[in-house]
C-alpha cells in the first residue's frame, strides 16, 4: 500500500463518514485538516532538510487516519486506530505512527511504559503537533486547542467522572511535551509560528 494523503482520505471517509452525529462529522473535517496541515509542515521540513528524509505524504496520511479509532470508541481511540489500520492491511509499524495524544501522560507514566504511547519518528511528532494546533480550519495556538479539549472533556456526558479527572490531570503534563514538539518543528521548518505553514 502507498501511504499518501489520498489513501488516508479514503480510510478516513470509510471509517468516519457513516455517522450522522455532528461530533463525528466534525472529527472527519478535523482529520482532513490535520492531514493537510501535517503534509505542509513535513513538506517544509523536507525542503529545508532533505537529509532528514521526512516523508510528507506519510505525515499527511497519518493526519487523515489518526482519529479513525473514534468510530469504535472515543476512549483509547488511538489504540483502536492502530488496530483498525492493521485490519486494513497496514503494517503495524506504520499504524503505530498514528499515536498522537496524551495517553503517554495518562497511562504510560502509570504503567511504566511511556514508549508504548510515544509518537514514532519525525512524522509521528509532526502528526502530534498538527493535531494539537488544528481543530478545524487554520491552526490555532496549543494553549487555545488545549483549552478547547479541556472544556469539551469537562462537559462530556459520555465519559465517566474518573476518566474526565484523569484526562484533565494529565493534560498539563502533555502540553509541555506538545510545546517541545512545536519548538522542534519550528526550528526544523525555519518558522516562527504555525501561520507560516498556510
Amino acid at each position: 500500500m502507498v501511504y499518501n494523503r489520498e489513501a488516508g482520505k479514503k480510510l478516513a471517509v470509510k471509517h468516519l463518514s457513516g455517522f450522522s452525529s455532528e461530533y463525528m462529522m466534525m472529527k472527519l473535517q478535523h482529520s482532513f485538516d490535520v492531514g493537510e496541515f501535517a503534509y505542509k509542515v513535513a513538506a517544509r521540513i523536507k525542503k529545508m532538510h532533505p537529509a532528514c528524509h521526512v516523508d510528507a505524504e506519510l505525515a499527511g496520511f497519518l493526519g487523515y487516519v489518526h482519529d479513525i479509532g473514534r468510530a469504535r470508541n472515543n476512549h483509547l481511540h488511538e489504540l483502536h486506530t492502530i488496530d483498525m489500520l492493521v485490519e486494513e492491511g497496514i503494517d503495524r509499524d506504520i499504524a503505530r505512527m498514528a499515536m498522537h495524544s496524551q495517553l503517554l501522560e495518562q497511562y504510560g507514566e502509570k504503567e511504566g511504559d511511556v514508549q508504548k504511547y510515544l509518537p514514532v519518528g519525525i512524522e509521528g511528532m509532526i502528526l502530534t503537533y498538527a493535531d494539537m494546533v488544528v481543530k478545524t480550519g487554520s491552526p490555532i495556538s496549543i494553549d487555545e486547542r488545549v483549552a478547547d479539549v479541556a472544556e469539551r472533556t469537562r462537559k462530556s456526558r459520555q465519559m465517566n467522572p474518573e476518566l474526565i479527572r484523569e484526562i484533565l490531570e494529565s493534560l498539563p503534563r502533555a502540553v509541555r511535551r506538545f510545546k517541545r514538539y512545536e519548538r522542534i518543528v519550528f526550528l526544523l521548518a525555519g518558522v516562527g509560528s504555525a501561520k507560516e505553514f498556510i
